[in-house]
């Protein structure tokens, strides 16, 4: 979603850009971890998304 204003000496295009991830980013088969009980944090979360909100600002 954007929009361009054309103010008096420049050009001001603001964006809004929403992202969602649809793959877990939670790597579940962790086998680069030495002590074994740490994967309790690991496996505490289900899954986990990316979510990110973006506002983008060009001038001309």
């Amino acid at each position: 979603m954007g929009c361009d204003m054309y103010l008096p000496f420049f050009k001001l295009i603001p964006e809004l850009k929403f992202s969602f991830g649809l793959l877990d980013i939670i790597r579940h088969k962790r086998t680069d971890l030495i002590d074994g009980s740490l994967m309790k944090y690991t496996n505490a979360v289900d899954d986990a998304h990316a979510k990110m909100i973006t506002l983008t600002l060009y001038f001309e």
